[in-house]
This record gives C-alpha cells, structure tokens and sequence, in this order.
C-alpha cells in the first residue's frame, strides 16, 4: 500500500498545489462537506488504499473517540484539542463520531 500510495502521489504531483488551495480555500469557508470531498478524493480515486485510509484515519479516528469521550465527560473537560483536519469530517470523522455519543457539536464563524 505504501508503494501504491507514493506512486498515485507521484502520478498526481502537478495536482498538489491546487488541491491544498483547495483544501485551505474550503476549510477557510467553514465549508467541512467541501472539505471532506476534497481529503477523501484521493482514497475514493484508488480504492485499492482503503486498507490505508484505514488505517491512517478511521481506526485513529475511534481511537480517538475512546480518548475524547473520557476526557469531554471529565467533570473538568478540555478547553482545547487539536487533531488533524482531515480526522473531523466524512462519516467515521470525530465531529460525526461525537454527534453519534450526543455531543453536542457546534461550528464557529469567524471571528
């Protein structure tokens, strides 16, 4: 899988600087639907990365959730945690993940 995933990177390398404007254009825009689509391309180009995306995002996302879950129900939770942006959206991402145990998730304008 490595080697599949460096060679769709290589095959797509010219592609690269739009799709991190892209990235930062939607994610800038509170745009998280844009932004998923945008992240899960790549995998849904090349199915054969599934095993991949596996392993690098959904099963760390539920990881995760176990570790978020004790901490936010905390009688003194966090005020602040940071994940990777791509660990928030799609389906298995850590916004739906929590919004699945009730949490209440909110998403903030600009400042």
């Amino acid at each position: 899988e490595a080697d599949l995933f460096f060679q769709a990177a290589l095959r797509e390398a010219d592609q690269l600087p739009t799709l991190v404007a892209g990235l930062w254009e939607t994610w800038g825009q509170g745009d998280v639907s844009g932004f998923a689509e945008l992240f899960f391309q790549d995998f849904q180009r090349y199915p054969e990365l599934s095993g991949l995306m596996d392993r690098l995002v959904t099963r760390r996302n539920h990881i995760m959730l176990e570790r978020l879950g004790s901490l936010l129900s905390a009688p003194a939770p966090p005020r602040f945690v940071v994940v990777g942006a791509g660990h928030l959206v799609g389906r298995e991402g850590l916004l739906a993940l929590l919004a699945d145990r009730n949490f209440k998730i909110d998403q903030l304008g600009a400042p």
